[in-house]
C-alpha cells in the first residue's frame, strides 16, 4: 500500500551503516546504494525548504556528504546539520 504524499519533510539521518531517509536505508558501500539514496531523495518534497539533517556519532564523513550533495542535486537551497557531541 502507497503512502499518502504529505508536504511534511521526512526524518533524515546519517548513522554508521549510512543515509536513511524516511526510514528508508541506502547501503553505499555496495551495488546499488547510490541509485537508492537518489531514489530515496527525489521522494522527498522539498519545495525550496532547508532540510534538516541530523547525523549520529558514528556515521561517515563521506556519507554525510553524499547525502548533501544529492540534496542539492534535487533543489535544497540549504541542508542544516545537527550532530551528536563526539566528546
Amino acid at each position: 500500500m502507497e503512502r499518502p504524499k504529505s508536504d511534511k519533510l521526512p526524518l533524515i539521518e546519517v548513522d554508521a551503516e549510512g543515509p536513511v531517509v524516511d526510514g528508508q536505508a541506502s547501503y553505499l558501500n555496495k551495488p546499488g546504494g547510490m541509485d537508492k539514496l537518489v531514489r530515496t531523495v527525489s521522494e522527498v518534497p522539498i519545495n525550496g525548504r532547508e532540510v534538516p539533517v541530523k547525523v549520529q556519532k558514528k556515521a561517515k564523513l563521506s556519507d554525510v556528504a553524499a547525502l548533501v550533495k544529492v540534496l542539492g542535486e534535487k533543489g535544497a537551497p540549504t541542508v542544516k546539520i545537527s550532530a551528536d557531541s563526539r566528546g
